[in-house]
């Protein structure tokens, strides 16, 4: 079974692929994209960029491969498509999206599940929003099947401390 606590403590001190920035631009590159829809409600609705904040974690990059195979049997999962940890920083937001891959087309095959694994005890102010499903007062190794991998979601971390969640996407 892995140990959550330890994969923490070495994540902890590690940048991951920085998420954090008060500016929505980063996403401009995504024009004519999937992602060019809610940019555009963000901007609309005069959206509060400057809350914007989370790192992901990449297997074999930042954390062993050996945790998304062990999930991916225990899950009967046959074949990994995509696997990382999320940290919102505290008094940060991922802000209300669905997410786009360069393969985004197998999001819509059959048999492709993505599942959320809360790695940490949730604290106050930490929650996951994922279609109309609110998800907090979780305890760590909470595992939740998302409905389809298509879903609007958003976290946020009003808390003390970072919200670390694994994801894990497969067939």
């Amino acid at each position: 079974m892995v140990n959550w606590k330890e994969v923490v403590e070495i994540l902890e001190p590690k940048q991951g692929k920085d998420i954090r920035t008060s500016k929505i631009a980063i996403w401009d590159a995504y024009e004519g994209t999937p992602y060019e829809e809610f940019v555009s409600k963000h901007k609309n609705s005069n959206f509060n960029e400057a809350s914007i904040g989370w790192s992901n974690y990449y297997p074999d990059k930042d954390f062993d491969r050996k945790i998304t195979n062990e999930y991916a049997e225990k899950l009967g999962l046959k074949k990994v498509h995509r696997s990382w940890i999320s940290r919102v920083y505290p008094g940060y937001i991922v802000p209300w999206h669905y997410d786009v891959e360069d393969d985004h087309p197998e999001f819509f095959e059959d048999g492709i599940t993505r599942y959320s694994i809360f790695i940490t005890d949730s604290e106050p102010g930490q929650i996951l929003i994922i279609g109309d499903k609110y998800h907090f007062n979780y305890k760590c190794g909470d595992i939740i099947k998302w409905d389809k991998c298509t879903l609007w979601h958003c976290g946020v971390n009003t808390a003390f401390k970072s919200k670390y969640t694994f994801h894990l996407i497969g067939f």
